[in-house]
């Protein structure tokens, strides 16, 4: 038994981070919603410094992730996410055709 292996959890629950919970169930229930994210192929689309996207696939259904890990925005191309709405963004996603814009420490969920 270690007893300082809860010594960080923020028990006040208004001093807890509400946002971050908020996003971790949605990220849960975008899971749980498409079984692309849990049994889909994974194909690899980009991955340069800081910025990678992926896609899954399965029973004809796909969905893109761009994740922009920098503290810069980043301008990528990528075919695939052309005509696939988004299904969670932290910011704005800004599209010229295939160009992505990303803002920095941002990732996307495209379907």
């Amino acid at each position: 038994f270690d007893p300082d292996c809860r010594r960080c959890m923020i028990w006040e629950e208004e001093k807890q981070n509400k946002g971050l919970f908020e996003f971790y169930k949605k990220l849960i229930r975008i899971r749980k919603e498409h079984e692309e994210l849990k049994y889909g192929n994974f194909t690899t689309l980009y991955a340069v410094g800081r910025v990678f996207a992926f896609r899954r696939e399965y029973k004809g259904n796909s969905i893109v992730v761009i994740i922009n890990n920098s503290s810069k925005e980043e301008v990528i191309f990528l075919e695939e996410a052309g005509g696939k709405e988004d299904i969670l963004k932290m910011g704005e996603l800004k599209r010229s055709g295939n160009l992505l814009y990303l803002k920095p420490n941002t990732a996307y969920i495209l379907k």
